[in-house]
């Protein structure tokens, strides 16, 4: 039996020290971002209900 190849990621130059993540929102829509030196990466969202939010996109910038 021949066993899966695992591919690691390369380690990161420099880590992300204490990322902070802003919420926006306006409307029925939103998204969590991460502001790094390299661009941002985000997550929108619509909201449904007060209960309720669907995931739209999430975006990374390329060095990720």
């Amino acid at each position: 039996m021949v066993s899966p190849k695992t591919t690691f990621a390369p380690p990161r130059k420099q880590p992300l020290s204490d990322p902070q993540i802003i919420e926006e929102q306006s409307g029925s829509k939103g998204r969590f971002v991460i502001k790094t030196p390299e661009g941002e990466a985000e997550l929108t969202y619509s909201i449904l209900s007060p209960n309720l939010r669907i995931a739209d996109h999430t975006g990374v910038p390329k060095p990720f």
